[in-house]
């Protein structure tokens, strides 16, 4: 079961970068500039040789993936669980059949495509982890060099360990991570309030 978990751990975790590939064609749904393809370049440089694994048997396999899972004493989510977008993902049917297979539909991947609705926010934040700007004229270096104003948020942390930046913030430079948060924005902040434990 762990390799089982594993296994699906690494593959969400490029989730980000394959996502937006066509289901069936070498094609990316919106226009990337260099720094999202940059983001996708070691995921598929691992197939430099092998396009057709890629396109014949990667990408359909991945399209039949779960989002989350919600087992016994268990959840697994790429980046965020979020209790109501869960609840979104549970009450519509985001699966199509093709040749004999249940993955997310072309129609499901072209609202997310649009960038915007319920579609759109509900597999940014489960994929990518929810958002926060940051105060006027503040920013931030990430790791890949480029500088910030929205941070991701530690949903994860409980609220007690919620007082500087770097306590709430994931990625957050040393010197703005010694910054107290406000309390008016740590009640604003999502968390996870469940006993059920939480792989991501």
């Amino acid at each position: 079961m762990l390799a089982v978990l594993w296994q699906l751990w690494e593959t969400m975790n490029s989730m980000q970068s394959v996502f937006i590939l066509s289901t069936r064609k070498m094609e990316f749904f919106w226009t990337h500039s260099l720094k999202e393809i940059e983001q996708q370049i070691d995921t598929l440089r691992q197939f430099k040789h092998f396009e057709y694994e890629l396109s014949d048997e990667f990408l359909p396999w991945f399209h039949t993936l779960p989002i989350y899972l919600e087992l016994d004493g268990f959840r697994v989510v790429h980046a965020c669980w979020d209790d109501n977008h869960i609840g979104w993902l549970k009450s519509n049917n985001i699966y199509s059949i093709f040749e004999n297979k249940k993955e997310i539909s072309r129609k499901i991947l072209s609202d997310y495509d649009n960038r915007k609705g319920v579609v759109f926010w509900v597999f940014e934040e489960i994929l990518k982890g929810k958002e926060f700007e940051l105060g006027p004229g503040e920013s931030f270096i990430d790791k890949d060099g480029e500088s910030r104003n929205m941070a991701r948020i530690k949903w994860f942390q409980p609220n007690t360990y919620r007082r500087f930046k770097k306590d709430v913030f994931l990625g957050i430079d040393r010197e703005n991570g010694e910054q107290i948060v406000d309390e008016f924005i740590l009640d604003k902040l999502p968390k996870y309030e469940s006993d059920i434990p939480v792989f991501f």
